[in-house]
């Protein structure tokens, strides 16, 4: 990958391995990040070349959607070193963010949220990252999260302390590998809390000695979270002040509660009109490569079967494979099917991709449903006032607004 042309500026740091310097494009005078790995004897024996494995993870995560992974723009190989080449993550790490604890349970459940939301655009696509930890994590003024080191712990000459017990066995990471370092960093996060999260049942099976004892995948580890963090979202006034009136929670669960009943239309997924937007296409019977109305009309089917775990990944391969045109309603229908299966963080990142693409009041009712059962009030009332700006007449977002009322 030839990368940008740079002015070399001041060191940025010592990442786990290697030098990590600023820099600036020499074109436009944008601000660049450049990391220096020496290619030692290990390395350079192995059986893998480490600049094709760093280029592979590099590829797949070019084709994120989402803005939660480091755009990396170049990876290449010079005097004795892998250089690679990335813009600069915003705001500030992880670590840093913690400096300021105690931290308001709003706050950090947010955090939690994109951290799950990033970290599952990058499973998505086939790349765990190995060795995350809080340095690799950026929070901006938003609460939002971008990650940073995929790739680059292939290289790493020797696992942290810290690192998973299957790493440090010498024995391959994995997925599951994610899950046991999200884990430790969720830790340090419910600690830095007030009122603390007790996140103690979820991290220990994300931290079990034995990958095969932890959560099937990040999206059973995500909702484990959402049963904890639903409790304390319902609490968090728009200002992040808590209000302990007994009165005030209950006026704030039966609003959700309810909302969350006419989300029972999300099983009867003609309602919504999502999945019947998916371009009709028939099922080849041939042996032949699967092109993208093979995979449209397997998902159609799964779906038809509520197979859903299962139509997720063909509804994945028909992002991969489409041109453009199509793109929107397949985001909403993967998002309404996650949903479904109780995964409200991905459905609400999928979503609001849709709505990027082509902004209609059922995405945005959708995406309501989503923000509701994700416990987030405020994200709620959004989507629906945006779906009415659009549709004033739209009929399930007139029943949500009547249902939550001003909900401001």
């Amino acid at each position: 990958m030839d990368g940008p042309l740079y002015i070399l500026g001041e060191s940025n740091g010592s990442p786990p391995f290697g030098s990590a310097w600023q820099a600036t494009d020499a074109v436009d005078g944008r601000d660049l990040v450049v990391v220096r790995i020496p290619i030692d004897d290990t390395v350079s024996e192995s059986d893998t070349d480490p600049l094709a494995r760093i280029a592979d993870d590099t590829r797949r995560l070019t084709r994120a959607h989402g803005g939660g992974l480091v755009k990396v723009l170049a990876v290449t190989t010079q005097e004795g070193r892998i250089e690679v080449v990335f813009e600069p993550p915003q705001g500030v790490s992880l670590d840093q963010w913690l400096d300021s604890a105690p931290l308001p349970s709003s706050a950090v459940i947010s955090v939690v949220r994109s951290l799950f939301a990033a970290m599952a655009e990058a499973h998505a696509l086939e790349v765990p990252h190995r060795a995350l930890s809080t340095s690799d994590i950026f929070v901006n003024d938003e609460f939002e999260v971008t990650v940073a080191g995929f790739g680059l712990t292939r290289l790493a000459p020797s696992p942290a302390e810290s690192a998973a017990p299957e790493v440090i066995a010498g024995e391959p990471s994995s997925f599951a590998t994610d899950q046991f370092n999200l884990g430790r960093i969720l830790t340090r996060l419910a600690e830095a809390t007030r009122p603390i999260l007790d996140l103690t049942a979820m991290v220990n099976r994300a931290c079990a000695q034995q990958p095969a004892h932890r959560f099937g995948d990040l999206f059973d580890m995500a909702s484990s979270f959402e049963e904890v963090a639903s409790d304390y979202s319902l609490d968090i006034t728009t200002n992040a002040q808590r209000n302990s009136s007994p009165q005030t929670k209950h006026n704030r669960w039966r609003k959700r509660t309810t909302l969350l009943a006419t989300a029972s239309l999300i099983s009867v997924f003609a309602t919504l009109g999502v999945v019947a937007s998916l371009p009709h296409s028939s099922p080849t019977t041939e042996t032949v490569e699967i092109d993208h109305n093979d995979h449209l009309a397997r998902a159609r089917q799964l779906i038809h079967e509520d197979r859903l775990a299962e139509a997720v990944p063909a509804l994945e391969a028909a992002l991969e494979s489409s041109a453009g045109d199509d793109s929107a309603s397949i985001y909403a229908t993967l998002g309404t099917v996650r949903l479904k299966l109780g995964q409200a963080p991905f459905a609400v990142r999928d979503l609001q991709a849709a709505i990027e693409i082509d902004p209609t009041a059922e995405y945005f009712y959708t995406l309501a449903l989503a923000q509701a059962a994700s416990g987030d009030i405020e994200e709620t009332n959004r989507a629906i006032d945006s779906g009415l700006r659009l549709e004033p007449d739209h009929p399930q977002l007139t029943q949500a607004r009547e249902q939550l009322g001003g909900g401001r």
